[in-house]
């Protein structure tokens, strides 16, 4: 069978060739690999279910160099639009190595190659049994955008423990694998030039399983080039050669987690720029260019090298937002925002007058009463999602729940949803979704109902604006739930006169923009109830609505349900983890931690999170050469799991609104370290007892704190008991009491008062 050609399948030519109708590669959706080296790969292939549903349809997995191929059966799941025919596949992967392709054969057509959806969404790659040694199997996207499959045999590896790189010399600290060379042995370090075979040999003196070390001089490795040449490293024991590679650890991924720095070397009257990397097998290389001319231009590899990523890491971090992608917001306050907004707020006023006008009265209330809470994106992934979705699922129990996005940008959320409670999405942006020409013209357009100020205006459009108006005008009764100062403001503004608006804040009052600031000012005294999360913002906001029928209540975020276990508290590890700005301040967390590790230099500090800090966080780690001790994860789906694998947890934000991921490690039985940032962590964190509060920025402070925890075992087993303590006083149980109480409490168009409600800590 021949393999049907095709333009590379990117995200615009899966689109356009939606829209014509033609044959398109069949698309990957999900894949997943289990401990046991199970893979099931999930996609859509757009024909119809009985194609798929033919004993002859099935997945064909052929190798990249001697082409033999593998069969798996194909089942047919669903015929819905989304789907376009969707399928599932699975098969074992311990027992072939090497790199394969994937295609779909179907009874007379071509084969298709499997194509890529959102490379995002694919597994970090997993060590499985395999022989003696094990395997580790990685799922990838090709440069042309298909799905591979790489099978690396760990017998035929030598484990790194340690690369350290000084201005001259390359030192690798590294072991022989277990049984599988002779202590006689002569072993041999080699580094070998990839285009010539030439080879740098070092004796190291080495034992099974012990380490050893080898330096290798930076000058040795520089060759008169014009382009760019490679080393690989092995270990040579007898006949044999191991490739080294990085440790086989919890680390997944390590080709962009582990950043090595750069050296320029000068030797014969050559120049060269020098940078040790994991390639995609996570096997040691060494990069070698010749340092351009200056002025000369700067290639996107070379300044994705220069900004302290690894050399195949050519996609930018995951945002947890479009705010850093919108080509048509701005960063800061533009010059004709203060002129906009007044037209705005008299259209919204306009729209608010004839929204409801023509609609009938709400029928009388028959079944459960219905909740909408609206978010940006409850696919994504954050703290505010985590805490919205875990609120949904608790009224869930007693309403009609319903949970409106503005956005939607992947196939499957981030986070688990819970049961019970129905999605819906204004705009819906995945790859391969093809909307009508309106849609897309009008998804293209600024919003006009949003502050411009509001960080939601980038992900917001005229065609989410014309969403909002629709569900506005459908929810004439019940309850709506909004998420963020501008929802909270277009609730006030434009929802029915018989629905109930409460707005959630999640980020302290004295955050805001002063232009965004102005608006909460002008609209917040319009809803029926304002729930915050720290009594300092419940007397702020308060002060604020003084003059307003508004009900201003406290009401913390419940602890959500995470995987697992408590964490032992022996590995020498910190946590951090949150979106990568300026806020979370883990440039300062970085600071501290060097002067911490200086003393304690087992320690490794884990950041999970993405954002457009990363480059330059990633820069300060390889300026203080602690590209072994500090890794930034990217994000993940699983952060309880990671959590309990921590000793330490530190939060080093410059502010916050709560401080939820405080809650969600002392969950784990983790004592933390924080500052005594505005606002919420005084009101979670008991100084000396489940944790330290240290002053606000203060880095040699939290240098010390942290140093306490990680000399003495016992201090953290001791504080770790106490936030066990702390974190159940905040479970969805208790939380979410406090919500129903403020739901059944409050009338139509407000007049009773609310009953005092306990504050919980």
């Amino acid at each position: 069978m021949a393999v049907q050609p095709i333009r590379r399948p990117t995200i615009e030519v899966l689109a356009t060739l939606f829209s014509e109708g033609a044959a398109v590669p069949a698309s990957v959706r999900t894949v997943e690999i289990a401990p046991s080296g199970e893979v099931v790969v999930r996609g859509s292939a757009g024909v119809q279910a009985q194609a798929l549903s033919m004993p002859k349809a099935k997945i064909i997995l052929r190798h990249r160099r001697s082409k033999r191929e593998r069969v798996w059966p194909v089942v047919a799941l669903g015929t819905d639009f989304e789907a376009a025919g969707s399928f599932a596949c699975r098969g074992p992967a311990t027992d072939w190595l090497g790199a394969w392709d994937l295609y779909l054969a179907l009874p007379g057509e071509d084969l298709r190659r499997l194509a890529v959806a959102d490379a995002k969404e694919l597994p970090t790659p997993i060590a499985v049994p395999h022989g003696d040694g094990g395997c580790v199997v990685r799922s990838f996207a090709t440069s042309n955008g298909y799905l591979r499959f790489a099978l690396l045999d760990l017998s035929e590896r030598a484990a790194i423990d340690r690369v350290e790189i000084t201005r001259d010399t390359l030192t690798v600290v590294a072991r022989l694998p277990e049984s599988k060379v002779d202590a006689h042995d002569d072993a041999r370090l080699l580094c070998v030039h990839r285009q010539s075979t030439e080879a740098i040999a070092v004796s190291v003196a080495a034992l099974p399983g012990q380490p050893f070390s080898a330096s290798f001089q930076l000058c040795d490795l520089v060759r008169d080039s014009d382009g760019t040449d490679y080393w690989d490293f092995y270990l040579g024991a007898g006949e044999r050669r191991l490739r080294l590679r990085a440790p086989l650890d919890d680390v997944p991924d390590k080709t962009r987690v582990v950043v090595f720095p750069e050296r320029r070397v000068a030797c014969d009257g050559l120049e060269r720029r020098l940078r040790p990397y994991y390639n995609r097998n996570e096997d040691l290389s060494v990069r070698s260019r010749a340092v351009r001319f200056p002025g000369a231009a700067t290639t996107q590899e070379e300044s994705d090298e220069d900004a302290g990523r690894a050399p195949e890491d050519k996609e930018a971090s995951e945002s947890m937002d479009a705010f850093e992608n919108s080509s048509w917001h701005g960063r800061g306050r533009r010059w004709w925002t203060p002129l906009v907004a007044e037209p705005r707020r008299a259209l919204i006023r306009a729209i608010g007058k004839v929204l409801h006008s023509g609609a009938r009265p709400a029928p009388p209330g028959q079944g459960r009463t219905k909740v909408v809470i609206v978010l940006m994106s409850s696919y994504g992934m954050g703290g505010t999602i985590r805490t919205v979705l875990n609120l949904a699922g608790y009224l869930a129990g007693e309403y009609d729940v319903e949970v409106v996005s503005v956005t939607r940008r992947r196939d499957t959320p981030f986070l688990p949803t819970p049961k019970g409670v129905t999605f819906r999405f204004l705009s819906d942006r995945r790859p391969g979704i093809v909307g009508s020409r309106i849609n897309r013209l009008l998804d293209s357009l600024p919003s006009v109902l949003m502050p411009e100020e509001d960080f939601g205006f980038a992900t917001s459009s005229l065609w989410t604006d014309l969403g909002w108006l629709r569900t506005l005008r459908a929810h004439r009764s019940g309850v709506l739930i909004t998420t963020r100062p501008a929802f909270n403001m277009l609730a006030a503004e434009l929802a029915a006169p018989d629905v109930l608006t409460v707005g959630q804040e999640h980020m302290h009052y004295h955050a805001h923009r002063p232009g965004l600031a102005v608006e909460i000012r002008r609209s917040y005294g319009k809803l029926d109830a304002l729930a915050v999360l720290t009594e300092d913002d419940r007397r702020d906001y308060g002060e604020l609505l003084r003059k307003y029928p508004t009900r201003v209540v406290r009401i913390p975020n419940a602890l959500p349900e995470l995987e697992g276990g408590r964490s032992t508290l022996e590995q020498p590890i910190i946590v951090a983890a949150g979106r990568m700005t300026r806020q979370k301040g883990f440039d300062l967390l970085i600071e501290a931690f060097a002067a911490a590790v200086a003393d304690h230099p087992e320690w490794v500090l884990r950041i999970f999170g993405a954002g457009p800090a990363r480059r330059r966080l990633a820069r300060r780690i390889l300026e203080l050469e602690l590209y072994n001790n500090v890794l930034l994860m990217g994000p993940t789906r699983k952060l309880g799991e990671e959590l309990s694998k921590a000793s330490i947890f530190a939060l080093s934000s410059r502010y916050e609104g709560f401080g939820m991921v405080l809650l969600e490690a002392m969950s784990k039985g983790v004592p933390v370290v924080s500052f005594d940032c505005p606002r919420g962590p005084n009101e979670i964190v008991h100084d000396g007892q489940d944790g330290y509060l240290v002053p606000a920025e203060d880095v040699p402070a939290f240098a010390i704190a942290l140093k306490k925890l990680m000399s003495d075992g016992e201090r953290r087993r001791h504080m770790g008991e106490a936030a066990l303590t702390t974190a159940a006083s905040f479970d969805i149980e208790v939380v979410g009491k406090q919500w129903s109480e403020l739901l059944r409490a409050l009338p139509v168009g407000g007049g009773a008062a609310l009953p005092q409600l306990e504050p919980i800590r």
